[in-house]
C-alpha cells in the first residue's frame, strides 16, 4: 500500500521552458548557441547542486562562452519567467494530503528559486518533508540522494511513490525499492495517479 506520495518538481509541479523563454528574448540565430552554453554546461548543473549562487553563475558563463554576462545574468534573473508552477498539480498534493497520504518533494531546483516559490506557493509550505539537490549538494541522477531521503524521514520503499519526468531518476528510485512514474506530460498526473486508484 502506498503511504507516501513524492514529487518532483520540474515537468511535475513546475513547467520549465527554457526555449520559450529565449524565443520571445533573443534573435533567432542566438537561441541554440545561448540555449547550450547557459542550460547544458557545467553552471547550471552546479546551481542545482547549490555550489554557486546565479552572480558566479552568470560570470563564469561569460568567461569560459560567448554570451556576454549581462545576457547570462538577465536570463538567471528571470528563472521564473520559465520555471512557473502548474496549479492543477499543485492542487492534486492538496487533495492527496487531505487523503491521508504524506507528501514530500525531491527535487533538483536552484535554492534561491525555491525559496522565492515557498513563499509564495503555501501548498509547498505543507508538504511533510523535502530534499532538494542544492541543500545537500547532490543530484538525483546521483543514487546516493535517495538513500539519503529514505534515511532522513524513515520511510518505507515499498510504501513510497516518486513522480519523475525522468526515466533515469525513476531508475535509481527503484534501485532501493521505491515504486516510480515516468510522467511524460505534466497533464497526465492526474490520470497517472488514478490509475494506480492514489486519486
Amino acid at each position: 500500500m502506498i503511504r507516501n506520495v513524492v514529487f518532483d518538481l520540474g515537468q511535475v509541479l513546475f513547467r520549465f521552458t527554457p526555449k520559450h523563454y529565449l524565443e520571445k528574448e533573443f534573435s533567432s540565430e542566438k537561441i541554440d548557441l545561448i540555449y547550450k552554453e547557459v542550460f547544458r554546461d557545467k553552471e547550471w548543473e552546479d546551481l542545482s547542486r547549490g555550489l554557486i549562487n546565479s552572480e558566479e553563475a552568470a560570470r563564469r558563463i561569460a568567461s569560459r562562452s560567448s554570451v556576454p554576462y549581462g545576457e547570462a545574468k538577465k536570463i538567471l534573473d528571470d528563472r521564473k519567467s520559465f520555471i512557473t508552477p502548474i496549479d492543477d498539480n499543485l492542487k492534486i498534493l492538496e487533495k492527496l494530503g487531505s487523503n491521508g497520504y504524506k507528501i514530500f518533494l525531491l527535487a533538483d531546483f536552484h535554492e534561491d528559486i525555491l525559496n522565492e516559490y515557498l513563499n509564495e506557493i503555501p501548498m509547498l509550505q505543507q508538504v511533510y518533508g523535502k530534499v532538494i539537490s542544492s541543500e545537500i549538494n547532490i543530484l538525483k541522477s546521483e543514487k546516493e540522494m535517495y538513500n539519503y531521503f529514505l534515511k532522513k524521514y524513515q520511510l518505507i520503499p515499498k510504501e513510497t511513490l516518486l513522480i519523475d519526468d525522468s526515466k533515469h531518476n525513476i531508475t535509481n528510485a527503484t534501485y532501493f525499492g521505491i515504486k516510480g512514474i515516468v510522467l511524460k506530460k505534466p497533464e497526465d498526473l492526474s490520470v497517472e495517479l488514478e490509475k494506480l486508484e492514489i486519486l
